[in-house]
């Protein structure tokens, strides 16, 4: 099998153009670079380099080995300092997860000021279902964890921090319809949407229960894209309304680039919570805490203003 050795030598070989060189370059002596290479083309049944005049260099298979080989060697040298860095006590790392639209327009912004703030502590953000977040939250895999709500088996370790909404909007500039129009679920029926297709998740699924339990016809989807920044974008460019979360498009309306469109009789309001791990290594309390409380302060403001009563 390939290993990492042998691709690090392969690498050298390739930038020295000199199997005496890259034996240099790593103190190893030239017949086992040799060597190497001879067991990489074994393994692959291919020649990946060739002289040209008093330079080795790389086949078309061995171009592509050599791209591939330096992915490798540069995650595994990466793979190498952190583990280091964090066995040391020099670099921290907290894993962050967040359901799909909040780990797409929430949370990147907030974990890169923290950790403007906090330069020794490497944070992952990691995209899950509600499910999923609160499973690995008590597994311990995830640190902390922002979900619509808790999960039967999440009590203590879940803080409320308020409510989102999903809301129907469209083009401040562009509109599908009168800016400020009140539609009835009949209007509604018949005007563009724009749809986000992403495996499980389904946006309009309560509207579209509204309108079939009201004997009319379900929204009329026009485009569908797989990101929620695509929708928006769709939006802002007048093909159509969509269905989204405020928190998402809180900066669009506040610009003007979108705006609300209310819908007779409907609303779907989402409890938003912070779940954080039960245990977390000694060494990392301190961090662990900061970034609590940050998370906490910045997303209640976000979430503010609740004037919903969280569910049991």
């Amino acid at each position: 099998m390939l290993n990492i050795h042998g691709l690090r030598v392969f690498v050298a070989v390739v930038e020295h153009g000199s199997y005496t060189k890259a034996a240099e370059q790593l103190y190893l002596t030239q017949p086992s670079v040799s060597f190497q290479v001879r067991r990489l083309e074994a393994l692959l049944g291919v020649p990946v380099l060739v002289r040209e005049g008093r330079r080795m260099v790389p086949t078309d298979a061995g171009l592509t080995l050599y791209r591939h080989a330096c992915d490798v060697v540069a995650a595994a040298d990466a793979l190498q300092h952190d583990v280091k860095s964090i066995s040391s006590g020099e670099l921290d790392q907290i894993r962050v997860g967040g359901n799909p639209a909040y780990s797409t327009e929430v949370l990147p912004d907030l974990l890169t000021r923290f950790h403007l703030q906090n330069p020794t502590i490497k944070l992952t953000l990691i995209q899950a279902t509600t499910a999923e977040i609160a499973a690995q939250v008590r597994a311990g895999q995830v640190n902390f964890g922002v979900v619509h709500r808790p999960g039967l088996q999440v009590d203590h370790d879940g803080v409320y921090l308020g409510f989102d909404e999903m809301i129907v909007v469209q083009s401040g500039k562009l509109p599908v319809v009168p800016l400020g129009q009140a539609l009835t679920l009949d209007q509604i029926s018949h005007v563009p949407f724009v749809g986000l297709q992403a495996g499980r998740i389904e946006p309009a699924g309560p509207l579209k229960r509204l309108l079939m339990s009201a004997g009319v016809s379900t929204s009329r989807e026009v485009l569908v894209f797989s990101t929620w920044e695509a929708v928006k974008a769709a939006v802002r460019a007048g093909a159509g309304l969509a269905f989204l979360l405020r928190a998402l498009v809180r900066r669009e309306l506040e610009s003007g680039e979108l705006s609300p469109v209310t819908v007779d009789n409907f609303r779907d309001v989402r409890h938003v919570y912070l779940l954080s791990a039960d245990r977390q290594p000694d060494r990392r309390l301190g961090a662990f805490r900061e970034l609590h409380d940050f998370l906490q302060k910045e997303l209640a403001s976000l979430f503010s203003g609740s004037d919903e009563i969280p569910p049991e």
